[in-house]
């Protein structure tokens, strides 16, 4: 009743003015009419608003307001309020972006705007008002503090989304979406395993790259890229890397397991060169190099010997035989191989 009273007060000398003027002048006292008739409805109406928390009053203004096709951006926002209040959010959104579209330079229109959103759970909408409000008011540090905080929401929202997903492709797409805001090489690591699992190999391996350049010292990204690297059959970078990922953790048995693993490809890999070389020095390197890799193997070092009194290279072929026969004397083919070295080094009693 204070509400109205104060309206009355504030209408009851304009309307007398016009009352006692209407016959001496009455262009005048029509033209005074027409141009404060809107502005005292729209503030009886603001305070009909106020003056009740029922929202059958804001439902009577708002039926008013389209009746008369009001376009009052203020008496809108008071309208959005008063349904936010009740969390009536998707009504409360409806007026404040018809407020915003009759006076969308009003700072707090878009920051009560990106609240409504936030709170309805539309981040993403929340944050485009938030930096509309922020172009209206480009030092107001209440404002780029919400912003901040409501950015580091968004990342987090993504983040779970991504880790959620039970579809890798919705997954990986969440993840770019993530790096679109974020450069923590976890972020940039986690998409590479994503990638990973869906044998999309370089593009996984670009990523995890990315990931070691932001953090070098993460021995676990390290180990990623290993796996790709050997994925791929590039085993002595995946070797590299799982070398360098052990002098980060050497304490680590995942990581020695996987240097074995890698050993053993790289291995495999040889004995299926060896079979296709002609050339006798390739043939040597690929021999001598797995002489290396399994120093404790009598049919390689044999083999290594072999090829290198092929090749007339004596002494070194004498140090692998001799090597061989150590690690396994009862085979007959050693000792002759042997006796064959010596016999070219001149030393016949010892052949």
């Amino acid at each position: 009743m204070d509400n109205q009273n104060s309206f009355y007060e504030e209408a009851l000398p304009i309307l007398t003015l016009i009352q006692t003027t209407i016959l001496s002048h009455p262009r005048w006292s029509l033209s005074l009419l027409e141009a404060t008739t809107n502005q005292l409805v729209t503030n009886l109406r603001q305070q009909r608003i106020d003056s009740d928390d029922d929202l059958k009053t804001v439902e009577e203004v708002c039926q008013d307001v389209f009746y008369r096709h009001v376009d009052e951006a203020n008496l809108f926002f008071r309208i959005a309020e008063k349904y936010a209040v009740e969390r009536q959010l998707e009504q409360s959104l409806i007026w404040i972006s018809r407020a915003i579209g009759i006076k969308e330079t009003e700072c707090e229109f878009h920051r009560f705007r990106a609240d409504v959103l936030t709170r309805l759970g539309r981040l993403e909408e929340a944050e485009t008002s938030l930096q509309n409000a922020l172009k209206i008011s480009p030092l107001d540090i209440s404002i780029q503090h919400e912003l901040s905080q409501l950015k580091t929401q968004i990342l987090e929202q993504l983040r779970r989304e991504r880790n959620a997903s039970s579809n890798v492709l919705a997954a990986i797409s969440k993840g770019k979406e993530v790096l679109s805001r974020s450069q923590d090489s976890s972020d940039y690591a986690e998409l590479a395993h994503l990638l990973a699992n869906d044998n999309q190999l370089a593009e996984a391996l670009k990523y995890i790259n990315l990931a070691i350049a932001q953090d070098p010292n993460q021995s676990e990204h390290l180990r990623l890229q290993a796996s790709l690297f050997a994925r791929q059959e590039s085993f002595y970078e995946a070797e590299n890397a799982i070398n360098q990922a052990i002098n980060l953790s050497p304490t680590n048995p995942d990581l020695h397991q996987d240097k074995f693993n890698i050993e053993q490809k790289i291995i495999a890999q040889l004995k299926i060169d060896r079979t296709c070389v002609t050339d006798l020095t390739q043939a040597i390197l690929i021999e001598s190099t797995l002489a290396q890799r399994c120093p404790d193997d009598a049919q390689t070092n044999y083999n290594v010997a072999y090829l290198l009194t092929e090749g007339r290279i004596i002494d070194s072929s004498l140090e692998y035989i001799e090597r061989a026969i150590a690690l396994d004397a009862s085979q007959a083919e050693f000792h002759r191989l042997r006796a064959l070295v010596l016999e070219h080094k001149g030393r016949l009693a010892r052949a």
